[in-house]
Formats: C-alpha cells, structure tokens, sequence
C-alpha cells in the first residue's frame, strides 16, 4: 500500500506489501531467501533452470497424489519416474487405492499419470527409510496407520517392494518406504 503525502505517493519500503515479484509484480506469497523476489507460482516455474532440485521426488509424488485426492480429482501426474515409484504404485494398486498408472516417456526422467480411485484418505513416505524386522511391524504399524487392518505400508524387501502384509506373510523383513490408508 502506498501512503499518500501531499497529493504525491510514495512507495512502501518495509513490512509487508514492499516488495514486488521480479517477474509478473504480484506482491502475495514472495520467496525472498536468496534475494530471488519471486512469488511462489513464478518460483515453481523458474526454480530447475536455476538449479534448485528436488529433494525427495518420491515424497512429493506422494503428496501430489494425497492433495489430488483431497480436491476430488480422478488424475495425476507426477514427475520424475522412478522404478522404486512405480513398484510403489503396483502394490497401491493391488490393494485398490489407485484403478491404474501408466508410464509417460519424456525424454527428461519421465512421468506417472495415475488415475485415482478417491479411496486415499491420507498417504506418504517415511523418512528416514527405517530398517524393519518381521517382529517389529507391528509397533511400526500402530505408529504410522490409524487401525489394525486398515491401511498398508510399503516396504522394500530382498524379494522385491510389497506391502507390509505380505512381507509378514513371508517372515522376511526390510526397509519402510511409506503408508496409505
């Protein structure tokens, strides 16, 4: 907001509302770490070429998928492709919480568009990946799922990625990836 001072205006110089994005002038939602002065949509679009990377893709995939859910949509894609992701997305569509995911080859690391079955009421990944004996599931389950029997978690095994149930199943342990109920 500008103060006005004798009939002329002057800008605002501290607090909020001073500054303005570098790019398309709006003032709400500013990334000003780095002295970059962006808003948060012109931040996502720009922040690959300036070298800013993803952290843990499969975390936001995760929550790319949950947020999707939550606003009803039938679709997502997610980006990049990974295989841990995409062995992920089998055992959530053995156990019905996504109808289906296809692969999408790009050319830059792929995509995964999944079509959601609105049965998702809350998932993500488990950081970090926790080494997980077949005796101690149980404790790992009362901690990450609401109820016994409901929901899953995923764990990457020697026998490859499945369900917490499974692995139980086959009396062999491995590491916690995440959860879905």
């Amino acid at each position: 907001m500008a103060a006005k001072d004798n009939g002329k205006v002057q800008q605002k110089k501290f607090g909020r509302g001073a500054n303005q994005c570098q790019l398309c002038g709006r003032k709400q939602g500013l990334v000003r770490r780095y002295n970059i002065y962006f808003c948060r949509q012109c931040f996502r679009e720009w922040a690959p070429t300036m070298g800013f990377k993803k952290m843990n893709p499969i975390a936001d995939a995760m929550s790319a998928i949950k947020n999707a859910g939550d606003t009803g949509k039938l679709a997502v894609t997610v980006e990049p492709a990974s295989r841990l992701f995409g062995d992920m997305l089998k055992v959530m569509q053995e156990y019905g919480y996504i109808t289906g995911f296809e692969k999408i080859d790009d050319g830059r690391g792929g995509q995964y568009k999944i079509a959601l079955s609105g049965g998702i009421n809350k998932c993500g990944v488990i950081t970090p990946r926790f080494s997980v004996k077949v005796e101690d599931l149980e404790s790992w389950e009362i901690r990450y799922l609401p109820g016994k029997g409901f929901g899953i978690m995923i764990l990457t095994t020697s026998q490859g990625v499945m369900s917490h149930e499974q692995a139980r199943k086959l009396g062999i342990g491995g590491e916690l990836l995440g959860y879905v109920f």
